[in-house]
């Protein structure tokens, strides 16, 4: 608990409790310093570290990557009752994906949106569609994120090239493109129909 300031209990002779009060008090005042790292254990159920809001119920930070008060770092914002992630570039989280390769998740600077950090979201992949309306090169189309035996849900998909006499059918299935993610998702699709003359 008191690191490397533990030493200070080894006196040959305590002539007077006050004096043990005395470097107790001082032990206590002490930043905490390890070589060793730290290592926190409980029984289930039961947080093993928990970081209480300040006085005012204001943002805490809990982790101060630095220690300066312009330093990076992670706490609870209590009027919120979010996360906060207080930094002036963002954060970029790297977890271990199933398939053994990292996965990311980024989030921006000064945020209380920690996103989704157990499941980082992807940054963007191919799945299945079937067209349920549109024209030009813009159409409706339900989207199967997670394969057609998954959830669905209705996008806005650009289609890269068509004609402008040309129409691409409802009930036509394709495969969709995401790129990005959240407010900044794009979907794309080339629909095998007459491109636009590029000339």
């Amino acid at each position: 608990m008191f690191g490397q300031e533990a030493i200070r209990l080894l006196r040959d002779d305590w002539k007077v409790p006050k004096m043990l009060a005395e470097e107790l008090y001082a032990m206590f005042q002490a930043p905490d310093a390890t070589a060793n790292g730290l290592t926190a254990t409980a029984p289930a159920g039961v947080a093993p570290i928990t970081i209480g809001a300040s006085a005012a119920g204001n943002y805490s930070p809990a982790f101060s990557f630095g220690g300066g008060s312009g330093d990076a770092a992670i706490g609870w914002n209590p009027s919120t009752g979010q996360v906060q992630f207080a930094s002036p570039s963002g954060f970029t989280f790297t977890f271990p994906g199933a398939d053994g390769l990292p996965q990311t998740a980024s989030i921006g600077p000064n945020t209380n949106d920690p996103g989704n950090l157990a499941n980082p979201p992807e940054q963007g992949g191919a799945m299945p569609g079937m067209v349920t309306g549109g024209s030009g090169s813009t159409y409706q189309v339900t989207v199967y994120p997670e394969g057609l035996n998954g959830s669905s849900e209705s996008v806005s998909v650009t289609q890269m090239s068509i004609d402008p006499n040309a129409t691409i059918p409802p009930s036509t299935w394709t495969t969709v493109v995401k790129n990005g993610t959240g407010s900044k998702a794009s979907y794309a699709m080339m629909v095998p129909v007459w491109g636009q003359d590029p000339s």
